[in-house]
């Protein structure tokens, strides 16, 4: 079983995305945590589905988000 099997779970993938998700920890809360307002860039690591990166670009003038997956499947 690899580490990210729980990961490709597509009940999982729904709940990344979901309102319940949104529920129990959203963004706007999460973000009030850090100091963005002087923040010129910004890099989300391992982005997934971008559910962070979305509300990030609510704070920035230009958002872009990049994800990294691998590709040796066993």
């Amino acid at each position: 079983m690899s580490d990210l099997d729980y990961y490709e779970n597509p009940e999982y993938q729904n709940f990344l995305i979901s309102s319940k998700r949104r529920e129990l920890t959203p963004p706007e809360v999460v973000f009030k945590h850090f100091n963005l307002k002087e923040a010129v860039n910004l890099v989300d690591f391992g982005m997934g589905l971008g559910y962070f990166t979305l509300e990030l670009k609510n704070n920035f003038r230009k958002t872009l988000g990049s994800g990294v997956q691998n590709a040796n499947k066993t």
